[in-house]
């Protein structure tokens, strides 16, 4: 924690390496669908992720991203089938609009706690 207080940022370098990691672990579907379809997956579990974070920032809690990631596991498995992938296209520019607005928002939100921290120690 030393060094996360002492560098800027923390939230979203934090939450940049949380989602690699949590699309990371979308590789263990590798064993049961193709190739395109898991990487694309994994993908957007990086995209997403950043957006979970967010959620968990603004909320302040967990129960909204945990819905969310319920809504979005439990909603394809009544029509999803592994026959056909996404349009890499469609899926690049998706989530990677959805990667950098989040990542936006968490370094903004950075900038105002490193502000707070401040005039936090000014008034100490």
């Amino acid at each position: 924690m030393g060094i996360y207080r002492s560098s800027k940022f923390n939230i979203t370098k934090s939450a940049i390496y949380s989602s690699f990691l949590f699309g990371a672990l979308h590789s263990i579907n590798l064993l049961s669908g193709p190739v395109t379809i898991v990487l694309q997956q994994m993908f957007s579990a990086i995209a997403i992720g950043t957006l979970f974070v967010v959620i968990r920032v603004i909320t302040n809690g967990l129960f909204f991203p945990i819905l969310i990631h319920f809504i979005l596991d439990w909603g394809p498995l009544t029509t999803y089938s592994y026959d056909t992938g996404g349009s890499w296209v469609l899926t690049l520019t998706i989530f990677t609009i959805i990667f950098l607005v989040s990542t936006k928002t968490l370094s903004l939100v950075d900038q105002q706690l490193q502000h707070l921290q401040i005039e936090i120690e000014k008034v100490k």
